[in-house]
């Protein structure tokens, strides 16, 4: 199996259909450009769907942009990542649909392709299960993005004055090792069986600057928006006491 789930029967067919195109020289009126060129076709179409999920990311990340590598990355994700968008927004004949869809997938495209791919650069999961859940939160972050942007008018924190102080959006030095130094934290502080969920929580609110009303909007969260707010109060304290000892 591949790290697709699929059966490897693309290499055997690849293997058979060059043995054939290279063996049929006597019988079929082909030159040998011709074969090579259909070689290097065979070689091309059967490749991706032998990446794995971080071998495609990767390819994707490259510039030039590699179309073939993105051919197949919405072949494999595109309808998980609409589904996950609207889930969010709405579906076709709300009207959160109408007004956010379009824009809420620019939003996504941009978080994947600035800041030097840095989105498809740092996912490290091997399976096809972990790439979808990557996915997923990515675009759910760009779905309460968009509707944040469009709708908020109201300061961006819901919690009190002394909440952690972090570095602004910009991609300078010290934020990247602010971002770090948190990321530390989060792993080494916050234990117990929803461990995952609570740190997405965090992230949505300390990096993506979401209110906890914005984050309770989102599919899978499955909790109140005072409920988030007491557990990100809780979270930043253990937070806070990790950067003063830094």
């Amino acid at each position: 199996m591949n790290a697709t789930g699929r059966p490897r029967l693309g290499k055997m067919f690849l293997f058979i259909s060059c043995a054939l195109v290279l063996v049929g020289t006597e019988r079929l009126p082909i030159t040998f450009y011709a074969q090579t060129c259909l070689l290097f076709f065979l070689l091309s179409v059967m490749d991706w769907g032998e990446l794995s999920p971080r071998e495609l990311f990767s390819r994707c990340a490259r510039v030039p942009e590699d179309r073939n590598a993105w051919r197949e990355f919405l072949r494999r994700y595109e309808k998980s990542l609409a589904l996950s968008i609207c889930k969010v927004i709405g579906f076709p004949g709300d009207r959160q649909y109408e007004l956010y869809y379009d824009e809420t997938w620019q939003n996504l495209y941009a978080r994947l392709l600035t800041n030097d791919r840095r989105v498809l650069l740092a996912f490290n999961g091997n399976t096809e299960g972990e790439a979808h859940a990557y996915l997923k939160k990515v675009a759910v972050c760009a779905a309460l993005n968009t509707i944040r942007k469009e709708t908020a008018k109201v300061p961006s924190r819901s919690l009190d004055d002394d909440a952690l102080e972090l570095p602004a959006h910009e991609d300078t030095g010290s934020t990247l090792i602010a971002r770090a130094t948190l990321e530390q934290c989060l792993e080494r502080h916050i234990r117990g069986r929803n461990k995952e969920h609570k740190i997405f929580l965090f992230k949505l609110f300390a990096l993506e600057d979401l209110r906890p009303a914005e984050i309770a909007m989102a599919a899978g969260i499955n909790m109140s928006a005072h409920a988030i707010e007491i557990q990100i109060s809780r979270m930043r304290k253990k937070m806070q006491k990790c950067f003063d000892r830094r």
